[in-house]
């Protein structure tokens, strides 16, 4: 069965949602994914420590305490460790990070820390970047390919590419209030050190999800193409022979079928309804 996420928020998604919700389906995923039973061991663990720090968890918890009693003790439960680095040097300007986790002496992935519940989108002052920006360009200016950015109620991971800009980010907060395990591995599943690790061949667990999501989305556009082909030629026939009820039929589905892909795909743009159904 497909998994729903709740709690999931995306924009220009570095993979899929639709492919998100089946790749736990994928069989030759299953071998690079988290294994259900492991995640039935942390899982335990960081819903004991929500229920210990969610009393502090709210506008007015510092933000130090926010670091130290809540989002370092999840990056321990994920498998990282980073070190404490505040400045990613830039062709003419410092960007200011939280801390850096590294691998064989190589950047892995950067963190920036934030207030509670702060949008990462939201400057603190006139003229200067907004955090996401901010963690975007130190991407660029350093070896690492990802970045997270934590508000302690959210988890955001982000690529290196600085045009698009895409996350993916689980409401954390939400997904342990609710106990939504789907979110919830998801969450274990993308933000781990193991899936930023890489293997053999050079590449990590998320560089293949993204590469197979972008394959599936590519096969869902030709899927789509030849649906409409097909629907427009019954379609014509129908016009043809005067069957009015056989070519608004057909006309209905075509707009299903755009519909479902850009529903799908996570387009902003939605199609309109063809006037003879509104």
């Amino acid at each position: 069965m497909p998994k729903h996420y709740e709690n999931l928020k995306t924009q220009n998604p570095l993979i899929p949602v639709y492919f998100l919700e089946r790749m736990f389906e994928d069989r030759r995923l299953k071998r690079e994914l988290g294994d259900e039973r492991e995640f039935r061991e942390w899982y335990p663990s960081i819903l004991r420590l929500y229920k210990r720090r969610r009393y502090m968890l709210g506008s007015d918890v510092d933000k130090a305490q926010l670091r130290k009693k809540w989002i370092m003790p999840i990056l321990n439960y994920l498998g990282f460790s980073p070190e404490a680095v505040t400045r990613i040097e830039g062709e003419k300007r410092e960007y200011v990070i939280s801390g850096i986790e590294y691998h064989e002496m190589r950047p892995l992935v950067l963190f920036k820390f934030l207030d509670f519940a702060k949008n990462p989108e939201i400057s603190d002052w006139r003229g200067r970047l907004s955090p996401q920006k901010e963690i975007q360009l130190a991407l660029y200016y350093s070896d690492a390919k990802y970045g997270i950015i934590t508000n302690g109620k959210s988890f955001r991971l982000i690529g290196s590419d600085p045009i698009t800009q895409g996350y993916i980010e689980v409401d954390l907060i939400s997904s342990l209030e609710t106990e939504d395990e789907d979110s919830l591995f998801l969450f274990w599943n993308l933000f781990r050190k193991n899936s930023f690790v890489p293997r053999e061949d050079g590449r990590c667990l998320l560089d293949r999800l993204i590469e197979e999501g972008r394959k599936n989305s590519i096969e869902m556009g030709e899927g789509l193409r030849e649906t409409i082909v097909k629907t427009m030629e019954k379609l014509m026939r129908g016009l043809i022979r005067e069957n009015e009820w056989l070519a608004k039929e057909n006309l209905y589905r075509v707009y299903e079928e755009c519909l479902v892909f850009c529903t799908e795909s996570s387009l902003s743009y939605m199609p309109k309804a063809p006037s003879c159904f509104l």
